[in-house]
């Protein structure tokens, strides 16, 4: 007789029939007399309600399951959610022009333009903190945590940023979340249970729901991971591009062996990226849950790139990049203008014009035709105008260049073309239904698809300038990110932060970066808040945030398979050491060398 399969130890931590956590799940709703219907359990990240559904479905002894929800999706469910012009969105497009709205009516109006993005940076750390209060109590928050946030100090440095603070404060405390409805709505008297399975990291927003439903709610923490039945297998790599080779290889060769699920841990956005590409071009697919900056898409280059051609004070290199990229110009007529001017050196771009404009030889009739036409474009984005113009003038002259279509037919562009609000027009009829701008579940701050309701240029009625513009871009394209499709095949990896292995079961794990930068045993807190200022706003503290990255760790570990890879110099040369969670574990013999993949 063949023994039973070995469960896998995550799914354990779910199917124990004593400890585990559809259990726990049915313990409580049985000692509440609650109905699964009526009975709601939040889980810390929206991948894990999959997970928990199909959990309690193997092995819950009740035949109908609770409702698995994040606090995100719970809201969504209960109704739409439509942002007012002037509450923070977590739309950076939108963000940057309401920030820059409120720094000009403070002293610091002449510095907008170079303080809007702080502003939004700390108004989205403070954001998860006010959503959980109630709105009627958000007012008085803010007046308890005036004076912890402000900075004493006779230095500018000291006064800036003592007065970002408190604009930010302001801002959060006047905003309306998606999740009010949870807090005041009339959800309490359709919900009899509510059960909050906690994460790595407390949750205000659910701790709040829990005061909400009072004797009606129960936190469960999620079981800690017995210890690694193997030893995780350690390779040690010379340098980026060797690390990002070995890596792919570590996750074909688990694939090679059958093994259906490969986790790859995001700690670096560059050196994922890299690994994928060599997956990529190996024939498997994968399936990121990080996604990548904007800022770093081929689309978001050639925008960039536009925008840049079109300064007053843009070099031929710059121009040249940018006709290169067009699809409307005759690609020799570009070659010889490039040959043109790197015979004569001429380094700017308007030196070269007034040269070409002034000359009388015949043939020379080509090229200044096509400066010209080159000027004639430029020339459409020079002056200042408001934002909408500028979001309606900088699409024409994609248009008109023939970039436009291959841009929205990327899936980089066309998160591109999102986030700058450059399909405002086709948006503006339907944008204000459907639309959800809020904290994201576990306080990220990520914007729903249809986030942003209102389309910027209705937040905006001042000037900018080019430069002004590309800057708000620039921020807009660093803030968002791109999430790759999957593909047409079923993916077998998946890529995702290593807070995101709670509660999930995978037959390996693949961890790159594990060095002492991109892996450290205590993560630096976000912010220039000081102890003293993440204490009073109930901020996650440095010991807080190390027994949660030593958590997922543990998590990480608690895989059948493991591998971890670092790199012993960085692309600059740089010594890099293991990181301090990699050298105790191989210090606690939990780790051997593995064999080169």
């Amino acid at each position: 007789m063949n023994p039973p399969p070995t469960l896998h130890p995550v799914q354990a931590l779910w199917s124990d029939p004593d400890h585990g956590v559809v259990a726990r799940i049915e313990e409580v709703m049985a000692r509440h007399g609650a109905r699964p219907a009526r009975c709601v359990v939040l889980v810390p990240y929206a991948q894990l309600m999959g997970v928990a559904r199909a959990m309690w479905a193997h092995c819950a002894t009740a035949g109908a399951a609770p409702r698995f929800e994040t606090t995100r999706n719970w809201a969504r469910g209960v109704g739409d959610f439509t942002p007012a012009p002037h509450d923070l969105s977590f739309d950076m497009a939108r963000d940057l022009v309401t920030a820059q709205a409120l720094l000009a009516q403070t002293s610091f109006g002449a510095d907008k333009q170079t303080l809007a993005g702080g502003l939004v940076e700390l108004a989205g750390q403070l954001a998860p903190l006010a959503a959980a209060h109630h709105p009627d109590a958000r007012a008085e928050w803010m007046l308890a945590l005036q004076s912890a946030l402000r900075i004493e100090g006779d230095a500018e440095w000291f006064k800036t940023e003592g007065a970002l603070n408190a604009i930010a404060l302001a801002w959060v405390a006047n905003t309306a979340y998606a999740t009010d409805v949870l807090l005041q709505g009339p959800e309490a008297t359709h919900v009899d249970l509510l059960i909050v399975l906690e994460g790595l990291q407390a949750d205000p927003l659910a701790l709040a729901l829990c005061e909400r439903w009072g004797d009606s709610a129960e936190r469960i923490p999620f079981p800690a991971c017995e210890a690694p039945a193997e030893p995780a297998l350690l390779h040690a790599a010379a340098d980026p591009q060797d690390e990002a080779e070995r890596a792919a290889a570590c996750v074909m060769r688990r694939l090679a062996e059958g093994h259906a699920a490969v986790a790859l841990v995001a700690t670096d956005r560059v050196l994922t990226r890299r690994i994928a590409a060599q997956l990529q071009s190996l024939g498997v697919p994968t399936h990121d849950e990080t996604g990548w900056k904007l800022s770093t898409t081929r689309s978001a280059a050639t925008l960039m790139g536009a925008l840049r051609a079109c300064a007053r004070e843009a070099t031929s290199d710059e121009v040249l990049d940018w006709l290169k990229s067009t699809g409307d110009l005759p690609a020799g007529e570009v070659d010889v203008l490039e040959t043109r001017l790197r015979r004569e050196g001429l380094r700017e771009w308007r030196r070269w014009s007034r040269a070409i404009a002034a000359g009388t030889r015949d043939e020379d009739a080509p090229l200044r035709r096509l400066t010209a036409t080159v000027d004639a474009r430029r020339a459409g984005l020079s002056k200042a105008r408001p934002l909408d113009d500028w979001l309606r003038d900088l699409r024409r002259l994609l248009e008109a260049t023939q970039a436009w279509d291959a841009l929205a037919a990327d899936a980089a562009g066309a998160g591109v073309v999102t986030a700058l609000w450059l399909d405002a027009d086709e948006r503006s009829g339907d944008a204000a239904t459907g639309a959800v701008a809020e904290v994201g579940d576990a306080g990220s701050r990520q914007p729903d698809a249809a986030a942003a309701a209102t389309p910027a240029r209705r937040l905006s009625d001042g000037r900018f300038t080019l430069g002004e513009f590309t800057g708000w871009v620039r921020d807009v394209l660093e803030a968002g990110s791109f999430v790759p499709p999957a593909g047409g095949a079923a993916s077998h990896v998946v890529v995702l932060p290593m807070q995101q292995l709670l509660g999930r079961a995978f037959d390996a794990v693949v961890m790159p970066g594990c060095d002492e930068r991109r892996l450290p045993a205590s993560p630096e807190p976000p912010g220039a808040w000081t102890a003293a200022q993440r204490l009073a706003l109930g901020l996650p503290s440095r010991e807080a945030l190390e027994a949660a990255q030593r958590a997922a760790w543990a998590m990480a570990l608690c895989q059948p398979r493991c591998e971890l890879l670092w790199r012993v110099a960085d692309s600059t040369g740089e010594p890099m050491r293991p990181s301090a969670l990699l050298q105790a574990l191989r210090l606690d013999g939990g780790a051997v060398d593995g064999a080169d993949p």
